[in-house]
């Protein structure tokens, strides 16, 4: 370590450095550390634990912001060693996030330069790092029109509020400063950068999908932030858990339906674990595809727009095999059967001699007014103890198999949320209708 002799600081190997009163404060910190480095503080008791977490996380703060200042400081480091910004030879020299020094230099300049009130309160621990992040972000949003007077005003205001109010909060209060000191100006100023957000977003705009040849695709899309929270909604209709209260229990208990949303796959189902919020999503993405109606989308060919899986007929009735996709792919045959009561996927069923037997003729499908009919009948979904309404759910051919001969009669159909619609087609599971059109699954042995 760093050793002070004679006013003067000796680095790791007894050499002479530059004395200053920061390295003065880095060595002494840096002894001070050397002589708890083998202290354990699994057994300091609670209340030194409390004020260790404190202390620690408030010296760390002033250590950073410290770090930040000196970065902003020293542009002549970065001409010295010929670096673009002495953020890239900070991380270099120190195995750091380049990314990471760079914001933190950008950060140490705002509050040396810009805000230097702001840049006192963090220096001596009156505000936090992540609070200043936010407080900067709020004052770069000043309207032009704001004069220094109102500038240095809502710097000092929100500086007070940081010492209130922790992060979430002070977000909050700092989105609406200038709305609150300066509401003409900033209104202007707030929808012209709105307005330049979105062109940017919009040409930013982008999707990639990557067949990774595992039966999976990577999907990275980068799309503008209000188009993203839409499909969230979208997403978390299908994912939302339904509270259930003392209201809905009396309803279910009379036979009154309830359309509510309901997670149905938060749950592995053979171990009982909670699923990831990531699998959930991608589930609900998956049953989103499902459940759109493929009439709304443009026409290819003067047809509704589909896709064309291919199967033997044979295949096909004995639930052996595999479709073919229009890119080569293949899907497992329950699959293809599940897509056969699914609009908007078309079977191409094959005979012995590979000529094509049916397309999907438009009666196959369940039309609209066959789904009203069967949303009465089947408010939710048919499987017993299933909530999902039929809004989301599939309709399915209860009697025949469509690929047996089966009629879309109304009396064959019945409504199955997506998970349970898998589920009938699923090889690995048995079910049984009761005479109420409801369904009861049962794993095989």
């Amino acid at each position: 370590m760093a050793e002070i002799s004679g006013g003067q600081v000796m680095d790791r190997g007894g050499a002479q450095r530059p004395s200053h009163p920061v390295l003065t404060c880095v060595s002494r910190v840096r002894a001070a550390l050397d002589e708890v480095a083998d202290i354990d503080p699994l057994f300091a008791t609670t209340e030194a634990k409390k004020a260790m977490l404190t202390e620690l996380t408030e010296l760390a703060d002033r250590v950073v912001a410290l770090r930040n200042e000196v970065l902003a400081a020293a542009d002549d480091v970065a001409a010295d060693t010929a670096a673009r910004r002495t953020a890239n030879w900070v991380a270099d020299v120190t195995r750091e996030h380049p990314g990471r020094v760079a914001h933190a230099q950008d950060l140490g300049e705002a509050l040396r330069v810009r805000y230097q009130v702001l840049g006192a309160a963090v220096r001596d621990g009156r505000v936090r790092m992540s609070q200043a992040e936010i407080i900067v972000k709020a004052l770069d949003k000043a309207p032009p029109s704001a004069p220094r007077e109102l500038r240095r005003r809502a710097e000092t205001d929100l500086v007070e509020l940081a010492q209130k109010w922790g992060p979430k909060a002070l977000t909050r209060l700092a989105d609406r400063v200038w709305s609150h000191l300066d509401p003409e100006g900033f209104a202007d100023h707030e929808r012209e950068q709105l307005e330049k957000e979105l062109r940017e977003a919009e040409a930013q705009t982008k999707m990639t999908i990557r067949h990774r040849g595992d039966g999976t695709a990577d999907i990275t899309a980068r799309i503008p932030r209000h188009y993203a929270k839409r499909l969230r909604g979208y997403l978390e209709a299908f994912t939302a858990p339904r509270r259930e209260t003392a209201l809905t229990e009396a309803l279910k208990a009379n036979g009154t339906s309830i359309f509510g949303i309901e997670s149905v796959a938060t749950t592995d189902e053979a171990t009982g674990a909670k699923l990831s919020h990531e699998r959930v999503l991608g589930e609900a993405f998956c049953a989103f595809l499902d459940a759109y109606d493929p009439n709304k989308l443009p026409q290819h060919g003067g047809m509704a727009t589909t896709i064309i899986v291919r199967i033997d007929l044979d295949d096909l009735r004995d639930g052996l095999g595999a479709g073919l996709l229009p890119d080569d792919g293949t899907i497992p045959v329950s699959e293809v059967r599940r897509y056969a009561c699914t609009a908007g996927i078309v079977p191409a069923v094959l005979d012995g001699e590979g000529e094509v037997l049916d397309l999907g003729r438009t009666q196959r499908l369940f039309s609209a007014a066959q789904r009203k009919a069967l949303a009465l009948k089947y408010p939710t979904c048919a499987a017993q103890g299933c909530t999902i309404p039929a809004r989301w759910c599939e309709a399915h051919h209860a009697g025949d198999p469509w690929c047996e001969g089966g009629r879309t009669d109304l009396d064959d159909g019945v409504l199955l949320c997506s998970w349970h619609h898998h589920r009938v087609h699923d090889p690995t599971y048995d079910n049984t209708r009761h005479a109420d059109g409801s369904y009861r699954f049962h794993r095989r042995t």
